[in-house]
C-alpha cells in the first residue's frame, strides 16, 4: 500500500498535468476549504466560475493491497476531462465536476452506497469533500446549512463507520445503467379514433398519475404530506395533494386509520373546493398548545382557516376566514424607516405556514414576501394583521418554527443567489424590516420541545439541538438520515404523546419514532401512511411528480425529471389509473420529452435519451449525449423538440436553445443558437418552433423556416393572461398552452388566430 507523496497533480480539461504545492494539499488544503465554506479554492487548482458546481466525489488516497497505485487513477474517468477536474491530494484523490446530479448512484461514500442522496448537491458548493488520511481514517466536510462544517472518521451522520476499504467508482460509465421494468398491467384501451374539438368546460374522461377522481385510495395513502401539529397528544397531517388535513385523536403508535378529516366529508373525497368546510392545497396546519383551536393555510384558496373548536366531526366549517388578498399589501410596502408606503407594495397571497403559541399568531404570504403577525389569534373575517414583517433579501418564504421567543422563518429562494435558507430570530420580531440574527442555507422547519429541545427537518436530514443554537456554526447534537427519508416542500416535526413524528413529502409518509432520537444511528420505529418506513407507495401507485407527456395516438409515454422515470403505456388507456406497461429508470431525470414520427427523444440536466424506434417493448435508447454535443456543453436542460428538419435542445442554464439538422453525431455543431433567458419546454409541429418559459407569463414562437441565429420570436401571453406557462404544444396548426398557476389550458384551433390576439376557442380547466 503507498501514498501520494511528492506533489498535487492537477488533470485539467486539456489534458495536461500541472503541479500544484505540496503545502497547498491534504487536510490542511481542506481545512482552509472547510473554513470558506467551499466557495474559495487556491487559484492554483483551477480558474472557477460561479456557474460551476464544485463537487468531491470520491477519495481513494490508499491503494487496495497488492493492488497498483496506477490502477487507482484508471478508474476515474479521463475521457471526461473536459467537464472533470481530478486532483491528487495527499491522502487522496478529489474529483471535481460542474454536474452534481450526474454522478447519482454511481459512487459511494465511506463504503455505502448513497441510493438518494447524491445528485441534490447545492450549485457552487463542494458538498460533501472526502479525505482519507495517514491513520486509515476519514475526514469529511459538509455545507450543511452552516453547520455540520466536518464529521471525522468518515462519519457523516454518526453511521459508524470508521475507517474501510477505499472509496471507488459502483461502475465504469459516469451515469449507469437505464434499468426497464416490466408490470404486467392489464387495462381497457381507449377507441382507435377520436374526433372533434375541445370545448370549454369540458370535462376529462380519465386521469392518470392517481386513483380516481375524487378517490384518495382511503385515509392510509398519502399524497404528498406537507405539514404536521400536535398539541402533545393529537397528531394532525395535511395531505396537501388530498385536500385534507388528517386528525388522529391520539397519536398514534403504529400505521392506523386517522379520527377525522377536514376538508373532505370522508376519507376517500379529495376534490377542492371553495367553502368553509373545503380546503385547496393545504401546505400546514396548526394547534394551539390547549388543543382548542386549530388552523390551516389553504394554499390555493389563498386564505388562512381557524376553527375555535377541536373538531368532533368530519368537514366541520371554518370559524374565521382569513383571505389574503384583503389583508393589505406585503414585501415593499414600508419605507426605509419601516412607514407604511404611499400605494403599498406586492399583494398579498399564496399562504404557506401558519403557526400560534396561543396567543399570537402568524401566517406566510409567500406573494408579498411577507409574514403577517397578529397578536392575539384573529377572532373575525379578515382581521388585519398587528405586525407585516418583510425581512431583508426574503425570496419565497415558507415556513414558521417558534415558540413564542426563538423564531425561524424557512425561504425556498433566500437572497441574491435564490436558494434555500432558514433565517433564525433568537428573539421573537418585532418590527417590519427586522433583519434576522443569523441565517441557515437549508429549508428547515420543526418544533421546540417542552424541555428546550430544537427538532428540525431539512430536505435530507433531520436535525435536533439539546438547546437552541445562538448561531449559524452550532452543530446540532444528533443528526439522523433515515433511509427512505426524501422531503422536498414539506419539512417537519412534531412532538406528540412522547413520540416523534416526521413529515416524509417525497417520501410519502410520516416516520415516527417512540422516543426523541439520542444518536445518529436510530431508525424510525414505524410510519404513518405506508407499512414500513422505507415503502415508496408513490412509486407503487404510479403517483407522477411533473409529468410531462407524449403520444403519437396509439401509445402514451409520460417523463418525470423528479421521479426520473419514463413510462410507457403500449395502448392508449380508457381507465382511470391504469398502470404502465413498461417502466424505465433514468440516471437522470427529463425534463422534456418529444415525439416525431417513430423516435422519442428525452432531454434534462446534462443528459439526451434518443430511441430510433418508440421504446415499448423495454428497448434501452440507440444514443445517449451526456454532457455535450460537438463544442456545446449541456449545462441545465429544460426542453427538446423534434420534427422533419430540426432537434431543438433548451438549456436553461446557458439561456440558449440549439438547433441541429436533424439527428446529430457526438461531434457535430449546432446549425443555430437562439439567445432565450431561462428557456424552459419546446414543441415544434416543422412550422413554428414553440418555447415555454422555465419563469415568466409569456410564450414564443419562431417561424421554423425563418430561423437563423438571434432570431426574433412571436410573443404571446403576457402577465395578467398567463402565470408561468409550463407547456405549450404547436401540432395539427393548433396551440395548446397550459397556464400552470391559473391551473387551465388554453387551446387555439389556428395558430395564427393566436398570434393575431384572439382568445382562445376552448379554455379546460
Amino acid at each position: 500500500m503507498g501514498l501520494h507523496k511528492t506533489k498535487c497533480l492537477m488533470l485539467t480539461a486539456l489534458g495536461r498535468s500541472i503541479p500544484c504545492n505540496p503545502g497547498q494539499c491534504g487536510e490542511e488544503a481542506m481545512n482552509r476549504w472547510k473554513s470558506a465554506r467551499g466557495c474559495r479554492y487556491p487559484t492554483r487548482w483551477a480558474n472557477w466560475t460561479g456557474a460551476v458546481a464544485i463537487v468531491t466525489l470520491a477519495a481513494v488516497g490508499l491503494s487496495h493491497a497488492g493492488e497498483p497505485e496506477a490502477k487507482l487513477w484508471s478508474r476515474v474517468p479521463l475521457n471526461e476531462l473536459a467537464e472533470r477536474h481530478v486532483i491528487a491530494v495527499e491522502g487522496g484523490l478529489g474529483m471535481f465536476c460542474a454536474a452534481p446530479e450526474a454522478i447519482k448512484d454511481r459512487w459511494s461514500k465511506n463504503g455505502i452506497q448513497r441510493q438518494e442522496e447524491e445528485g441534490s448537491r447545492l450549485w457552487g458548493e463542494a458538498d460533501p469533500s472526502v479525505v482519507r488520511r495517514k491513520d486509515g481514517t476519514y475526514l469529511q466536510f459538509f455545507n450543511e446549512g452552516g453547520f455540520l462544517a466536518q464529521a471525522r472518521a468518515g462519519n457523516p451522520a454518526g453511521s459508524g463507520n470508521r475507517g474501510g476499504a477505499p472509496i471507488q467508482p459502483k461502475g465504469s460509465d459516469r451515469l449507469g445503467e437505464v434499468r426497464v421494468e416490466f408490470t404486467k398491467s392489464e387495462y381497457r384501451a381507449a377507441p382507435s379514433k377520436a374526433a372533434g374539438y375541445f370545448k370549454t368546460g369540458q370535462n376529462a374522461d380519465l386521469m392518470l398519475s392517481g386513483i380516481d377522481f375524487n378517490n384518495t385510495g382511503g385515509p392510509l395513502l398519502f399524497n404528498h404530506p406537507s405539514g404536521l401539529a400536535s398539541d402533545g397528544e393529537c397528531l394532525l397531517v395535511c395531505d396537501r395533494n388530498n385536500n385534507r388535513v388528517l386528525i388522529w385523536k391520539t397519536a398514534p403508535a403504529k400505521n392506523t386509520p386517522p379520527d377525522l378529516v377536514l376538508g373532505q366529508p370522508d376519507f376517500t373525497s379529495n376534490n377542492p373546493g371553495t367553502g368553509r368546510h373545503q380546503l385547496n392545497w393545504p401546505t400546514n396546519v396548526t394547534i394551539t398548545p390547549d388543543g382548542r383551536q386549530i388552523a390551516v393555510a389553504d394554499t390555493q384558496n389563498d386564505r388562512i382557516l381557524v376553527w375555535n373548536a377541536f373538531p368532533t366531526k368530519n368537514s366541520p366549517s371554518a370559524d374565521v376566514v382569513l383571505e389574503l388578498n384583503r389583508l393589505g399589501t406585503g414585501a415593499n410596502a414600508l419605507e426605509p424607516n419601516g412607514k407604511p408606503r404611499p400605494g403599498g407594495g406586492m399583494r398579498l397571497g399564496w399562504p404557506w405556514g401558519v403557526w400560534t403559541d396561543g396567543k399570537r399568531f402568524a401566517a406566510v404570504a409567500t406573494h408579498g414576501r411577507s409574514v403577517l403577525i397578529w397578536n392575539t389569534i384573529p377572532t373575525k373575517d379578515n382581521q388585519k394583521p398587528d405586525l407585516v414583517l418583510t425581512p431583508p433579501q426574503a425570496g419565497t418564504l415558507r415556513n414558521i418554527t417558534s415558540n413564542g421567543t426563538f423564531f425561524a422563518l424557512s425561504d425556498h429562494n433566500y437572497g441574491t443567489e435564490s436558494r434555500p435558507a432558514t433565517m433564525v430570530w433568537r428573539t421573537f420580531p418585532t418590527q417590519a424590516a427586522q433583519p434576522p440574527d443569523f441565517v441557515w442555507r437549508e429549508w428547515l422547519k420543526g418544533t421546540l420541545t417542552t424541555d428546550g429541545q430544537l427538532l428540525l427537518g431539512g430536505m435530507r436530514r433531520l436535525f435536533l439541538w439539546k438547546s437552541p443554537p445562538r448561531d449559524a456554526e452550532t452543530n446540532p447534537d444528533v443528526v439522523l438520515q433515515p433511509t427512505g427519508y426524501r422531503n422536498g416542500d414539506g419539512p417537519d416535526i412534531v412532538i406528540a404523546a412522547g413520540q416523534m413524528y416526521a413529515c416524509n413529502y417525497n417520501g410519502n409518509n410520516v416516520l415516527a419514532w417512540n422516543r426523541v432520537p439520542t444518536r445518529h444511528d436510530e431508525p424510525p420505529d414505524f410510519a404513518i401512511g405506508s407499512d414500513h418506513p422505507e415503502q415508496d407507495t408513490l412509486k407503487e401507485n404510479f403517483f407522477i411528480t411533473n409529468p410531462v407527456v407524449a403520444t403519437d395516438g396509439k401509445s402514451l409515454f409520460v417523463s418525470s425529471d423528479f421521479d426520473r422515470t419514463l413510462l410507457v403505456w403500449r395502448k392508449l388507456p380508457d381507465q382511470s389509473g391504469a398502470k404502465p406497461d413498461v417502466v424505465y429508470s433514468l440516471p437522470e431525470g427529463a425534463w422534456d420529452n418529444a415525439l416525431f414520427d417513430q423516435t422519442l427523444v428525452l432531454a434534462g440536466q446534462h443528459t439526451i435519451y434518443l430511441w430510433k424506434k418508440l421504446p415499448l417493448d423495454g428497448q434501452k435508447p440507440d444514443l445517449v449525449f451526456q454532457g455535450g454535443i460537438g463544442s456545446v456543453r449541456f449545462r441545465g436542460l429544460t426542453g427538446v423538440a423534434l420534427d422533419d428538419r430540426y432537434l431543438y435542445v433548451a438549456d436553461r442554464d446557458a439561456n440558449r436553445i440549439y438547433i441541429w439538422k436533424g439527428i446529430p453525431a457526438w461531434n457535430d455543431e449546432p446549425a443555430f443558437t437562439l439567445e432565450v433567458q431561462r428557456p424552459g419546454r419546446l414543441s415544434s409541429d416543422g412550422k413554428y418552433l414553440a418555447v415555454a418559459p422555465f419563469e415568466g407569463p409569456d410564450v414564443s414562437l419562431y417561424r421554423v423556416a425563418e430561423l437563423k441565429d438571434r432570431s426574433t420570436p412571436i410573443r404571446l401571453g403576457g402577465p395578467g393572461r398567463f402565470n408561468l406557462p409550463g407547456k405549450c404544444i404547436v401540432a395539427h396548426a393548433r396551440l395548446i398552452v397550459a397556464d400552470t398557476n391559473n391551473h387551465r389550458v388554453h387551446v387555439w384551433n389556428k395558430i395564427e388566430d393566436a398570434i393575431s390576439g384572439r382568445l382562445a376557442d376552448a379554455v379546460l380547466g
